[in-house]
């Protein structure tokens, strides 16, 4: 029987959230070794090759090298976009450097603000295109991820990219937790702030290769995976399973300690 991630929003609404922040806030002031720990696989599957193709996708993690970026982390950017054209692929890959750009200026000193900052300048990116082109929000699906001191996350996303917590013998579905649109286009609304814990695992995948995963059962042998290394040979596994799958994934492995005091709910 395939393993099917527990959707923890059936009896709680805010449950997924729940699940990342409730783990206490008792960081330590310089953690930045968790970030260099932690690693992150990305992999793109069968990306079109041709400008016709009327599907795109882009995957992007950066690191960053600065002293004066590093207390933000790292952030993840996954976006796919269907029925397109060369116009609206180039204004996804804008949004994604919009993104990028506001989250690593640190114009507030809460790292999470800046992520909310960030998420803000892309909505207002995504308002001033409505007024030409109305379908462009309507056609994009993307996440946006932080990781940062003391395994601290944020996570926003537009539409249906799958987001998938791996924590001990669980995988929890972020995904109605996070990304109801509300207003007269679509944008970046609700996130969940919390953090992780040591040798837990995040899963970003596109709308297309989620229902890959789960269909191939892939899901379990992501949970029992406990590096890059094993991750990879999975998918190698099912390299011939996954040929006719076009998409990219995001799978962070969390490393460190995070020092935290788990709580009760």
């Amino acid at each position: 029987m395939a393993l099917t991630p527990k959707d923890l929003c059936d009896r709680d609404p805010c449950a997924a959230a729940k699940a990342l922040a409730t783990r206490g806030r008792d960081y330590p002031q310089d953690d930045r070794q968790n970030i260099a720990m932690s690693k992150v696989l990305e992999i793109q599957f069968n990306p079109p090759l041709k400008e016709s193709e009327d599907y795109f996708f882009s995957s992007f993690c950066f690191c960053p090298d600065k002293r004066k970026e590093k207390p933000l982390g790292i952030l993840c950017l996954l976006s796919e976009i269907s029925k397109t054209n060369a116009l609206e692929k180039d204004l996804l890959l804008t949004l994604n450097k919009v993104l990028k750009r506001e989250y690593y200026k640190f114009s507030y000193s809460d790292p999470a603000d800046c992520f909310k900052s960030a998420l803000a300048l892309g909505n207002n990116f995504l308002e001033k295109q409505s007024e030409y082109d109305q379908t462009f929000a309507e056609k994009i699906n993307l996440t946006a991820f932080s990781l940062r001191q003391g395994l601290a996350v944020n996570l926003a996303k537009i539409g249906k990219t799958a987001t998938l917590l791996f924590t001990g013998k669980n995988v929890f579905d972020l995904n109605k937790s996070v990304g109801k649109e509300s207003g007269f286009f679509r944008a970046f609304s609700d996130t969940i702030e919390g953090y992780l814990e040591n040798k837990d695992k995040i899963l970003i995948t596109t709308e297309g290769l989620y229902k890959t995963f789960q269909e191939q059962d892939i899901f379990r042998d992501i949970l029992l995976s406990q590096s890059k290394k094993q991750a990879k040979k999975v998918f190698q596994t099912k390299k011939e399973i996954l040929r006719n799958t076009s998409g990219a994934c995001l799978l962070l492995f969390a490393r460190g300690h995070t020092l935290l005091r788990p709580l009760s709910f």
